[in-house]
């Protein structure tokens, strides 16, 4: 039985082999971005295989031919793998659910008190020999609109509550986790909105052009979700008229967001890490291993 993990960053394949390393005896672990074609020639023999980094469509499934099950670290896998090509292969694919809740949700409130007070603005004048005196909204007493609520959505509400907001969301299934309200009207009626949902065909651009305009002035968006979520470019055109101020995690194409966006001080970027810390990679890992194990010992 060959198990590989061939796309592992430094910090993962610190984890894979340390403690965690019992989990799955024998697995092989390179760090490397592999392109498709490396992926294939460094999987080929693999019977099982963990992954983090890298896309699988139907032509990389089709030549691994003995490749049983494929665990990837990550909640939304159908963005990284082609599900129906790995069914049609009878390839077992896994994911690993709530590593990055909390982590998530600290970040995406790091993201919001941000824009509330302006800090990443204030620390580019500091560093440009300005002094920017310009005043801010408070976190308490506000009302945070939660788009979302399932395991990141809730964490964030959870820690809305505990700092004074008043807090509302949307969710597509009943949800005791805040008020619940239509979508359009948390957009409108909030003071802060944070996006906590999947990327799927119902809710790619979810928050078009129309849902945006609804913002009211002075609001601040925030998404550690999805760049796919939101219309960028509508977007863009709302933080331009300075009325809006926003905190984004994810982006649209990535690794390199919209250059617009690196022009407007009113908004916090960071890149795609809201997940990242080091608590949890390891419960990201060590969810991993334990799913492919498990993929691998029904599959025989």
């Amino acid at each position: 039985m060959t198990l590989r993990f061939p796309d592992a960053t430094e910090a993962v394949a610190r984890l894979a082999a340390g403690p965690l390393a019992a989990i799955l005896p024998g697995l092989q672990t390179d760090v490397a971005a592999p392109d498709p074609a490396a992926l294939i020639e460094r999987a080929q023999d693999a019977d099982g295989l963990v992954l983090m980094r890298t896309r699988v469509d139907a032509t990389t499934l089709a030549a691994l031919p003995r490749l049983k099950a494929l665990a990837f670290l990550s909640t939304g896998v159908a963005s990284w793998v082609d599900l129906a090509a790995a069914a049609a292969a009878g390839v077992a694919v896994r994911g690993v659910r709530g590593y990055g809740d909390q982590s998530v949700a600290e970040h995406a409130l790091a993201l919001i008190l941000s824009a509330l007070r302006g800090v990443t603005a204030a620390d580019r004048a500091m560093r440009e020999g300005r002094w920017l005196d310009r005043g801010g909204g408070e976190l308490a007493g506000s009302r945070l609109a939660v788009i979302g609520l399932g395991g990141t959505g809730r964490a964030l509400a959870a820690l809305g509550r505990a700092l004074g907001c008043y807090v509302v969301g949307w969710n597509r299934t009943p949800s005791d986790a805040a008020t619940i309200l239509p979508l359009d009207e948390c957009l409108a009626t909030a003071d802060i909105v944070s996006l906590h949902l999947a990327l799927t065909p119902e809710t790619i651009s979810l928050i078009d052009r129309r849902r945006i305009a609804l913002l009211r002035p002075g609001a601040v968006l925030v998404n550690t979700a999805r760049g796919g979520l939101i219309d960028e470019s509508a977007l863009i055109e709302r933080l331009q008229t300075g009325d809006i101020a926003a905190g984004l995690d994810v982006f649209a194409c990535e690794p390199l967001p919209d250059p617009r966006l690196l022009e407007l001080e009113n908004v916090t970027l960071t890149p795609h890490i809201a997940w990242n810390t080091a608590a949890a990679r390891r419960r990201l890992l060590e969810g991993g291993l334990l799913a492919l194990r498990e993929a691998i010992a029904a599959a025989r």
